[in-house]
């Protein structure tokens, strides 16, 4: 990682950033960020401070983008360069469920996409805890029955930068300001894991974060693309906190056949993938016990209150793995 050094104890009051403690080097023409500060040099000259807290400076991302309703990145704007890529979007000051839609590209090899929200904007990018939601519970629209343990990885076969356990230096961490990513000039390390090789497209993987309360607006995110093969282009798009549609269904049961036979007593709800939102439960969309989507439904066989004949799905993970008919 690069060291730098300023005039004063406050980097948003310095007036000057060099590249040597006695302060007679100075750092060259670039973005410097610090603690959620972005400060720009320019033919030598230290621009006046900007906060990524702010909206109206453009470091940080509306959920309601418009025209399009959500806030969407892409590292394609970054001319395919390997590293981290640090953005923030204002949620707006509503709760419920906020879903999130990732895409890679094809031929990309290890891409990870890191979300959270809070004061912990990220963890550890080498062996730091990464045990929140954001985190944990992670499945994509790819017919996956096991959660990934720790962040969503792709990569192409037969690149050895993909392997689970491999440690790759010197990634250099961009911020998302006014429409183009920039370079800190912080270089940091990224630990591979839970690699998945993927010989097809995997589309659209889609994760909901629950968010109840108002007190905290602010999701941090980074796209890691960890190895130096090029080609890359991954993106995402963040909807605003919305409620999610409930179903009536039954008491989770061991089959389908049982699950027909019992009264519709209980409320399921929906984090669409495939399904139709709000209409019919399609495979690999999520299943939660709240219209938040902070738990989610226990592994087993429901039968819904829409069709005819009625619908049953099996959960597995979270997940929907089977639909039929009663």
């Amino acid at each position: 990682m690069a060291i730098f050094y300023i005039d004063s104890s406050d980097f948003s009051t310095a007036t000057a950033i060099y590249t040597n403690p006695a302060l007679t080097s100075p750092a060259g023409d670039g973005y410097y960020q610090y603690c959620g500060i972005i400060r720009q040099i320019s033919a030598g000259i230290l621009q006046p401070p900007v906060s990524c807290d702010d909206i109206a400076v453009g470091c940080v991302l509306n959920c309601n983008q418009q025209p399009a309703g959500y806030a969407a990145v892409t590292t394609n704007l970054s001319g395919n360069n390997n590293g981290m890529y640090d953005f923030e979007v204002e949620l707006s000051n509503t709760t419920g469920a906020v879903r999130v839609e990732m895409t890679v590209s094809l031929a990309q090899s290890s891409t990870a996409f890191i979300f959270q929200l809070g004061e912990d904007s990220y963890p550890n990018p080498v062996y730091g805890n990464r045990g929140s939601r954001s985190a944990t519970n992670l499945l994509g629209a790819t017919g996956a029955t096991l959660p990934i343990a720790q962040r969503y990885t792709y990569g192409t076969a037969g690149d050895s930068c993909n392997a689970v356990s491999t440690i790759v230096t010197g990634l250099k961490v961009f911020q998302y300001y006014n429409s183009a990513w920039n370079w800190t000039n912080i270089t940091n390390s990224e630990y591979i894991t839970d690699g998945i090789n993927i010989v097809a497209d995997p589309g659209t993987m889609v994760l909901y974060i629950p968010k109840t309360s108002n007190d905290v607006n602010l999701l941090r995110a980074r796209i890691v693309e960890a190895c130096p093969v090029g080609g890359y282009n991954s993106s995402a798009r963040i909807y605003c906190p919305a409620l999610l549609p409930g179903f009536l269904s039954t008491t989770v049961d061991t089959t389908s056949l049982l699950a027909c036979g019992k009264a519709r007593t209980i409320t399921i709800y929906q984090g669409h993938v495939n399904g139709t939102p709000a209409s019919s439960f399609g495979l690999y969309d999520w299943v939660f016990a709240d219209e938040y989507s902070t738990t989610l439904v226990a592994d087993g066989y429901y039968a819904l209150d829409y069709g005819t004949p009625k619908a049953w799905i099996r959960v597995q993970n979270g997940i929907v793995t089977q639909i039929g008919s009663c």
